[in-house]
């Protein structure tokens, strides 16, 4: 099964690369596309080769001090991550990166949909170009009456909408280029595009939607020079300026209203008494254990920023140390807590039989009378 993932890997990341090779394809022929003017760069005669034999020194040179400075100071923070915690990368990526490797989905696993994996479904954690995605995701199921797949009617609506997009920089080539250039989109697009297939190739579980920024720039960005390209074709009137700003208001009103209900609902004015807690869980454990106290948790790691006088261990690893992260792959990690003096658990011991733990804590844990939300209080101690 290992081999067959692997394999599928491998043949998912050549795909990926040449819808790259296509993605630099069609930039090329946008650029054509928009060409204002026939003038040729190179001298008359010139050769790409000889064009080439006349300026690769200047490319390396150049290219040596780029790159030079960008993996200079990559490589001295993965040896100075080496000396300080035992391992050169973050340990949560590999964590993440283990748990996809698992026979079960506690976590979530890998992407197992194409459209998930080249970044672009418009559901799930896997939707990197939110909240244009999930828009044209909802226009593509109403349409129905195309009598096709939900995904392929999402590939028709986007690929109509690309098209409409060319259209557009076609009513201003000289702008439409310069924008494209300086605003840096093409080389911003590839890199945006690239990251939700790299995440996904390599086996990478419990991706958040915080890890799409870059996607939300490029999304900005786009829509901000469509917009400016169809304020300039629109036809000249009296009020158009006016009738700018009611839609901007529109726009702002229509998405902040439903954030503000959010926030209003969650946190009413004058709900709770000012000396209210944070979290319900740390005046819980605060009661029943002792100051000085170690306090395992899975997923606790929200509860160890407001608790006090005790520290809270993180028991699926995300942030806890590599040697710990070795132990849990080694099956140890009941005896690498006890060995750091683990005092109590607050889990779900459900959870702690199932991937990733398989049991290997239960010989430890002693149940008292407390539980919360499911989860169950337990002293640790050598059995």
């Amino acid at each position: 099964l290992g081999i067959l993932e692997g394999s599928f890997s491998r043949l998912i990341l050549a795909i990926d690369l040449a819808f790259t090779i296509l993605l630099f394809g069609i930039s090329r022929l946008i650029y054509v596309g928009l060409r204002t003017n026939k003038a040729v760069v190179s001298q008359p005669g010139e050769t790409p080769l000889a064009y080439l034999r006349d300026h690769w020194k200047r490319w390396i040179t150049e290219g040596a001090l780029y790159y030079g400075i960008v993996f200079g100071a990559l490589g001295l923070y993965m040896i100075w991550n080496k000396l300080a915690f035992g391992t050169s990368s973050p340990v949560s990526g590999q964590i993440k990166q283990w748990w996809a490797s698992l026979p079960g989905r506690a976590y979530g696993g890998s992407t197992r949909n194409p459209l998930s994996f080249f970044g672009i479904n418009y559901i799930g954690e896997a939707n990197a170009w939110n909240p244009v995605s999930r828009i044209l995701g909802g226009w593509s199921e109403s349409l129905y009456g195309l009598n096709v797949e939900d995904e392929w009617r999402y590939l028709i609506v986007l690929s109509l909408l690309a098209v409409l997009f060319y259209l557009v920089l076609l009513t201003n080539r000289k702008k439409a280029k310069t924008a494209i250039t300086l605003m840096g989109i093409v080389p911003l697009l590839s890199s945006a595009w690239l990251q939700a297939p790299y995440y996904h190739a390599i086996g990478y579980a419990a991706y958040k939607e915080w890890y799409w920024v870059s996607q939300l720039v490029i999304i900005v960005l786009t829509l901000s020079l469509m917009a400016g390209m169809l304020y300039k074709i629109l036809p000249t009137f009296r009020y158009r300026q006016i009738v700018a700003w009611i839609l901007a208001a529109y726009l702002g009103l229509n998405m902040g209203t439903p954030y503000w209900k959010s926030i209003h609902d969650s946190m009413p004015y004058g709900y709770w008494p000012p000396d209210a807690p944070y979290m319900d869980i740390p005046p819980l454990l605060e009661e029943h254990t002792e100051p000085g106290s170690i306090i395992g948790m899975t997923g606790g790691g929200n509860a160890g920023y407001f608790i006090q006088n005790r520290t809270i261990i993180n028991m699926d690893g995300l942030i806890n140390s590599y040697p710990y992260f070795e132990a849990l792959k080694a099956r140890q990690a009941g005896a690498y807590l006890e060995k750091i003096g683990m005092d109590y658990v607050l889990a779900n011991p459900t959870i702690l039989d199932q991937q990733p733990y398989k049991g290997q804590f239960n010989e430890y844990m002693d149940p008292l009378r407390v539980s919360y939300g499911g989860k169950r209080l337990m002293r640790y101690g050598a059995p």
